[in-house]
This record gives C-alpha cells, sequence and structure tokens, in this order.
C-alpha cells in the first residue's frame, strides 16, 4: 500500500466514526480496500456510531412519556420532587406502591391511585381541610401531582394551571368544577355540598 493512502485511509476512518454519511462517500471515492473490506470496516464504524449516540436518535424516541407511570414509578417521582420543590413539609409516599392504591398524608389529605393493565390511569386527592395550614399543604400535594405528570412545565406555567382550575379564587371550595388540559393530562377540581375538595390527574391517552 502506497504511503501518501495512510492519512486517506485516517480521514476516512474519523469520518465514518463521526460523520457516517460523509465518510461512506469518501470511502466510495478514495478507499484503498476491496469491496468486503469496506464494507467490515464501514459496519463496525457505523455500529460503534449508533451505540455512542444511542440516547440521542433511540431512548428520546422510545422511552415512556412523562404522564407514563407506574404506580412506584410516581412515588418515586412524586418523592423526589417533594424533596426539590417542597423539603419542608416532607411530604413522601414512604410504603412502595403497587396497583391500585390509597395514601393518607395526614387526616384530611388523601392521594389514591388507579392503574390500567400497567401505568396509573388516574390520581386523585380528597382534602377537607380545616384551616390555612391543611389548605396549603393540599395545594402543594397538588401541585407535585402536576410536576409529576408535566415536568416540563415551568413555575408559571403550573400555576397556569391552578389558575384555568380557579384554586387561587377566595372562594375556592365553594361550588368548584373545572378542568384543564396539559399534554396528555386532564386535570380537575371540584366540591360537594360539604366542601370537600376533589382534584384529579386523568390520563388521556387520546388527546
Amino acid at each position: 500500500m502506497k504511503l501518501n493512502f495512510y492519512p486517506k485511509i485516517l480521514c476516512m476512518l474519523v469520518l465514518l466514526l463521526f460523520l457516517p454519511p460523509v465518510g461512506l462517500i469518501f470511502m466510495y471515492r478514495f478507499s484503498p480496500f476491496k469491496l468486503r473490506e469496506n464494507v467490515l470496516i464501514a459496519t463496525a464504524c457505523i455500529g460503534f456510531f449508533t451505540y455512542a449516540n444511542y440516547d440521542l436518535f433511540f431512548t428520546d424516541q422510545y422511552k415512556k412519556m412523562p404522564y407514563e407511570l407506574t404506580a412506584e414509578e410516581f412515588r418515586e417521582k412524586f418523592n423526589l420532587k417533594s424533596e426539590e420543590l417542597a423539603h419542608q413539609l416532607q411530604m413522601k409516599i414512604s410504603e412502595p406502591l403497587n396497583g391500585d392504591f390509597k395514601h393518607e398524608f395526614k387526616p384530611h389529605l388523601i392521594l389514591s391511585g388507579k392503574v390500567g393493565e400497567k401505568n396509573i390511569s388516574e390520581i386523585e386527592i380528597f382534602a377537607t381541610p380545616e384551616n390555612q395550614d391543611e389548605s396549603f399543604q393540599a395545594i402543594v400535594c397538588i401541585g407535585l401531582i402536576i410536576s409529576v405528570f408535566n415536568p416540563e412545565l415551568s413555575q408559571d406555567e403550573r400555576s397556569e394551571v391552578f389558575n384555568d382550575l380557579k384554586m387561587y379564587v377566595d372562594n375556592a371550595t365553594a361550588n368548584m368544577n373545572e378542568k384543564t388540559v396539559r399534554g396528555n393530562v386532564e386535570y380537575s377540581v371540584r366540591t360537594d355540598a360539604d366542601k370537600k375538595v376533589f382534584f384529579k390527574a386523568e390520563i388521556k391517552n387520546n388527546l
């Protein structure tokens, strides 16, 4: 092999490893190797390129959507968001969750979840706050759920969800029945005659 082929071989390999389309064109025009050898070299280089960039090209496309969560995945993400956004309240789900579940944060703040074939289909909060602190805890819990199912939302965008549900209105516990949608999640809040607050995050895969 002539000495002046070595820089071309090096250039070809670099292009195949980092810019495969350009590398294949370069190989076609300048490779000193036979067809079988070219195929083996191209396969190895492109295989390495695909492996090195798997997350970039494949993971984002095929990974689960934020709202596609098993009960245990929801618990883990909820606890992480609680640690990040509401550390002072220590609002965590300690026990593992499997299938349909119910968790009592406080006597007047209960979270329940329904699971379809595998993933959560809806989350509900039942709150009967008797003072300002309990109302604040319920609102924080709702905010954490929104953060789990729609992690792409900024703080201002999460506030918009509360505004859509009219949860900042002074008489928010009287005759409420509001809905709003973010992504594939429908959020709703309603109250009954006893002013119990029912918040729901329902997964709508057809949205």
